[in-house]
This record gives structure tokens, C-alpha cells and sequence, in this order.
């Protein structure tokens, strides 16, 4: 399966996984869970070879048209995925993981699938947006499957006390990260949100690859996670909502300070930025 999800073009696949959704938007379907409260676990279905962009962190929307077939090949005594097209682990991997705690765990978990990651996150953005967004006051707390590695766990923005040794203690080491998806759904959510490694590295490039044993790792932590949960709700308070995840900053509770470029990592005061970033110039409204 996962080698297919790796090969199949990406309006293909969204078209295929989006028709079997409870709740479609034009980017980004759901899947709605029948127990309250939730874990709601997403990815993104694009990547930056689509249309054969390469070697960027910002890749431009994807053009209509239908791209070239991606050569994919399996190192079968490693497991390891990889091609000379750009293989797309990210976050394909991420997909294959929601559709596979989908299917174990239906009625349990709520899935999101969102299209436009890798272009400044406007699926996740037309979530928030949307009317069906008020859901999100039954989720408990928010997983993405979209980080590079084996074991990082990530966080974009404030968290509440002892949320990150509640993911720690499946195995997970706090890392530091530019931009996902997640970022948007837990900053307008008030909800706790985690990047989960999930097995791709030299992510953005051709020479990046894809450690399916890696990826089946999280997933199967991400079960026990699902199996264990206890209905908490993992809230921030929403003016802390909206505020860059730093370890120092909320250490020292100064939220007048930050949130983070995605792009280049540079602190920004709130009230100093408009549209762009004004170290690196990157587009930030709404991030």
C-alpha cells in the first residue's frame, strides 16, 4: 500500500480519499469518529515534487495538470523507500499512517487530511475557516505525522503543563521545527498539538527516503497512545493560543514576545509584523 501512495499522483489520490470522507472541503476532508472526546490525527497529501518542484521549503501551489509517475524503488533488506524522482515521504508517510489508524480505529480517532502543506498550510487554513471547524471543541488533543526522524516530537505553539511528558513517555524526544499544518488547527483550536517523526529524511530533496519500519514504529506508538487515552482534554488558554512554542519563553511566561518565522526561525513580536516575515521576508499572515 504505501508504495502506491508514494507512486500515485496527488489529485488522483486526494479525489480517491477525499470521496470516502464525512466532511469535504476543496482542500482538506475529515473523518468523524462516533466516541467524544477525540485524538484527532492528520497529515498533508501533498509534497514538494508534485509538478517536479525540488530542493525548496516553500513550493508554489501545484499546478493543474497531470505530472509524470514517480519511479519508486524498495531497498527490501532495510525497508527503505527512495526514488530519482524526489520519493515524497512527506508526508505520504504521514497519509499512510492516518489511513491506517483509520481503518484500526474508526470510531475512536478523528482524522484530518489536509492538501497545501508544503504552500503555506491554506488546507489547513480553510479548516479553520470552515463552519464544520467547531468540532474541534470535542478533540482532546491533536497528533500530526509530518516531522522527519525517528523519535522527535514537535510543537508549534504553547502547550499545557505536562502535555510533552504525557508524549515523551512513548518514546519521544523534543526537537525543534519550523512549520507543519498542525500549527493552524491547534493555534485556532486552543488544543495541545505534537509533530510526531514518522520516517522520511532529506525531506525537500530528491535524495530523500523513506524508513517504513520507522514509519510503522510511530504508528504503532500512536495506537498505544489512542488505546490509553482517558478523554482528557489537553486546552490552552486562547490567548496563549496564538503564541510561538519556545521552551524559555513560557518558561519565563512572557507571551508578549513571539511567535516564530516558519520559515527561518526568527523570534517576531506580535504587534511588529504584518504580512512578512521581516528578517527573511517569507509571507506570514496566517501562520
Amino acid at each position: 500500500m504505501v508504495k502506491k501512495l508514494l507512486e500515485t499522483n496527488t489529485d488522483e489520490l486526494k479525489e480517491e480519499i477525499w470521496n470516502d470522507a464525512d466532511i469535504i472541503g476543496e482542500d482538506f476532508c475529515l473523518f468523524i469518529p462516533e466516541k467524544k472526546p477525540f485524538i484527532c490525527i492528520m497529515s498533508h497529501i501533498d509534497t514538494v515534487h508534485d509538478n517536479g518542484f525540488d530542493d525548496g521549503y516553500f513550493t508554489p501551489k501545484r499546478k493543474p495538470g497531470k505530472p509524470k509517475k514517480r519511479t519508486i524503488y524498495h531497498d527490501s533488506s532495510h525497508d527503505v523507500y527512495f526514488s530519482p524522482d524526489g520519493v515524497g515521504g512527506d508526508d505520504r508517510a504521514g497519509i499512510y499512517g492516518c489511513l491506517h489508524l483509520l481503518k484500526k480505529h474508526r470510531k475512536d480517532v478523528m482524522v484530518l487530511i489536509t492538501d497545501g502543506e508544503e504552500s503555506g498550510g491554506y488546507g489547513a487554513i480553510e479548516f479553520t475557516e470552515n463552519n464544520e471547524f467547531d468540532i474541534m471543541k470535542d478533540c482532546g488533543f491533536i497528533i500530526s505525522m509530518d516531522r522527519r526522524g525517528k523519535n522527535d516530537m514537535v510543537y508549534y505553539n504553547a502547550i499545557p503543563d505536562g502535555f510533552d511528558n504525557y508524549i515523551q513517555k512513548y518514546g519521544y524526544r523534543e526537537s525543534l521545527g519550523s512549520f507543519s499544518d498542525i500549527k493552524h488547527i491547534a493555534q485556532h483550536s486552543c488544543r495541545a498539538g505534537v509533530n510526531l517523526s514518522i520516517g522520511f529524511y532529506h525531506e525537500h530533496t530528491k535524495n530523500e527516503i523513506l524508513k517504513f519500519r520507522e514509519s510503522l514504529s510511530t504508528i504503532s506508538r500512536i495506537e498505544n497512545i489512542i488505546k490509553d487515552y482517558d478523554g482528557k482534554i489537553w486546552d490552552i488558554p486562547e490567548e496563549k493560543s496564538y503564541y510561538g512554542y519556545h521552551r524559555s519563553i513560557l518558561d519565563d511566561h512572557d507571551y508578549d514576545v513571539t511567535t516564530y518565522c516558519w520559515y527561518c526561525g526568527v523570534p517576531i513580536i506580535m504587534d511588529d509584523y504584518d504580512s512578512r516575515c521581516p528578517t527573511c521576508g517569507v509571507m506570514m499572515r496566517g501562520y
